[in-house]
């Protein structure tokens, strides 16, 4: 890490009040010449050690990205894959891509892994979905089944990879009580809270936690908002990871979408009242 300006004129300094056959340098005035040279080497070491510190980031962060293999590296290729594109032999034979990048083409916004220790062969799986924040959705058959031979082209040797791509997880709302101070109508604080929901599971990471309190606390911040009553087992989810559609799945505190991603299955049954 570069020293600052004064680190290096005070070692500077200190080397030459060890030196005998500089002791003549004694000089009490702050411009004198053996200081201003002291201070532009100072200057001019800090600007070199600075400039060694930016290469050096630049590096690092070029090896970070082209560490093939990682699992980051196989959900960072998700987001770069083209759909309907061909993969293409660059720099010299020594990796797949695409020439030209066309942006239009990359179909895939959202991607996120997580390693299947439990399966007897190992599989790193990756969730994936597609377009942007607040409409995103799974991958058709037919994407998906291009994505899985990009990924058989790209792949290590012997790597297991599993590509989920599903409809969102339904966050079924059936005991979950609403009280308000009454300024505003029931069909207003309805729609507050949709909206505030909505905005909740839309910021959530993708592949993130859904907390019933944070979840909770998200209503709780709106105006008018007396108190969030969420009855036992008042939340519930539904998932397609089976392939199929499971319903009243449990959500204990809190619960990882199977999709990466959620939406409110029915906001109809949000129960909306005035605080006594």
């Amino acid at each position: 890490m570069a020293r600052s300006v004064s680190e290096i004129y005070d070692a500077i300094i200190d080397s030459k009040n060890q030196r005998d056959e500089l002791s003549d340098l004694n000089s009490t005035s702050q411009v004198a010449i053996y200081k201003l040279w002291a201070f532009i080497v100072s200057v001019s070491t800090y600007t070199h050690e600075l400039l060694w510190d930016l290469f050096k980031e630049d590096i690092d962060n070029t090896l970070v990205s082209r560490i093939n293999g990682t699992n980051e590296w196989y959900s960072q290729q998700a987001l770069e894959y083209q759909d309907g594109d061909e993969l293409l032999l660059l720099d010299d034979g020594t990796r797949l891509g695409y020439e030209p990048v066309i942006e239009e083409n990359r179909i895939i916004t959202r991607a996120a892994y997580f390693e299947d220790l439990d399966n007897a062969k190992g599989r790193l799986n990756l969730k994936l979905a597609k377009c942007d924040v607040g409409s995103l959705s799974e991958l058709s058959t037919e994407e998906r089944g291009r994505v899985e031979q990009y990924f058989e082209r790209i792949k290590f040797a012997g790597t297991n990879i599993n590509i989920i791509s599903i409809q969102p997880d339904e966050i079924q709302l059936e005991d979950v009580t609403i009280f308000h101070d009454g300024v505003k109508t029931d069909a207003e604080i309805q729609t507050n809270v949709e909206a505030a929901i909505n905005n909740y599971l839309e910021n959530l990471p993708f592949n993130g936690i859904f907390y019933i309190e944070s979840f909770r606390d998200a209503i709780q911040s709106l105006d008018n908002i007396v108190d969030v009553y969420i009855e036992e087992n008042g939340i519930k989810r539904t998932s397609y990871i089976t392939g199929a559609k499971v319903k009243d799945i449990e959500v204990v505190r809190r619960a990882v979408l199977d999709a990466g991603y959620g939406i409110i299955a029915d906001p109809s049954l949000l129960k909306i009242q005035i605080e006594d």
